[in-house]
């Protein structure tokens, strides 16, 4: 899952747009946020800075890496729309303790799910 914070996102049409996005990865409280920014015009992004942390312990940092363009079916290319100020994105959360918050609803709802159907 990623989530965008939405206050840092521009107006449709902008040529730059520099957010933060939290990566929850696939254990709970191993997530990575990642201060991206995204050329909406040329259709390319690059990552200014990330951290790695550990349930709330950083345990991993990087620096900016270089302009890439946005490849389809890849998550840059899934969330340029609203990276770019062109769509809202489905589910949002006003900060990382309200995305950890929907992120655990629908992991149980997805247990629930697969409780279910006996898989």
């Amino acid at each position: 899952m990623i989530w965008l914070r939405e206050a840092d996102l521009g107006p449709a049409g902008v040529a730059i747009n520099r957010h933060w996005e939290m990566s929850l990865r696939g254990e709970p409280g191993d997530e990575v946020f990642h201060r991206m920014e995204y050329d909406c015009r040329a259709g390319r992004v690059r990552r200014l800075e990330m951290v790695r942390l550990a349930h709330g312990v950083p345990v991993e940092r990087g620096g900016a890496g270089d302009w890439s363009d946005i490849i389809p079916h890849t998550p840059p290319h899934a969330i340029l729309a609203a990276a770019c100020g062109e769509t809202r994105l489905e589910k949002s959360a006003a900060d990382a303790a309200a995305a950890r918050d929907v992120e655990a609803a629908l992991r149980a709802a997805w247990a629930a799910a697969r409780a279910a159907r006996g898989t």
